[in-house]
């Protein structure tokens, strides 16, 4: 049900993800400041580590860019040591949360970070 209202909120974007017309994960977006946003992705199991999330996560970056987008955040379980290394390898930065910023996060998550 969340996700179907989510779907009407003009600050939260969701993009399907396909691969030869099969829907493989998807990647959502909350705009949560002016300039920036949180990401979040899944992946079905069977096309993880293939690249596919890579793909799709740079060519979402592209686009929210042209939103005037300059910074993405994403929260990661602590535990989560896949999910940690995805956000590593695509150029996100572990980061410290400020006092601005805890508002936003879980602070028993790891939150990563990316200049767009």
């Amino acid at each position: 049900m969340w996700f179907i209202e989510s779907l009407k909120l003009n600050n939260i974007k969701t993009y399907i993800l396909y691969f030869r017309k099969l829907k493989v994960g998807y990647i959502r977006i909350n705009i949560f400041k002016k300039n920036s946003v949180f990401i979040s992705i899944i992946i079905k199991k069977k096309y993880r580590k293939s690249g596919f999330g890579s793909f799709y996560l740079n060519k979402v970056i592209k686009t929210i860019k042209k939103l005037d987008i300059t910074e993405a955040y994403a929260e990661i379980l602590k535990n989560n040591l896949s999910s940690k290394l995805f956000f590593i390898s695509n150029d996100f930065k572990k980061i410290i949360l400020k006092k601005k910023l805890k508002y936003f996060f879980n602070n028993n998550n790891h939150v990563y970070f990316k200049k767009i």
